[in-house]
């Protein structure tokens, strides 16, 4: 995922953070439990710190620019603004 990630960086209209992973590294295992990996590729997502629902499988660069644009859009008109942070877990 993080190479789809690389490539739709520059096409959403917001400010954004990507951090991965590697949920087999030994070091990840809290992160990855907090968040409530199952499968992946996963894509957790946070805004003002707190997790909201974040993003299985693998997407066409395209359709998860739509569904982080969908997500983001709605938490802004739910939040107060500010900066907002994806994690990739790969």
């Amino acid at each position: 995922m993080d190479s789809r990630i690389r490539n739709i960086r520059n096409h959403l209209p917001f400010d954004i953070h990507f951090v991965s992973c590697n949920i087999d590294d030994p070091s990840c295992i809290d992160l990855t439990k907090s968040t409530g990996v199952l499968n992946i590729p996963f894509l957790a997502v946070y805004v003002h710190g707190q997790q909201r629902r974040g993003i299985m499988g693998l997407h066409e660069p395209d359709a998860l620019v739509s569904e982080l644009n969908d997500r983001i859009n709605f938490l802004k008109l739910s939040d107060d603004g500010g900066d907002f942070g994806i994690a990739p877990i790969t």
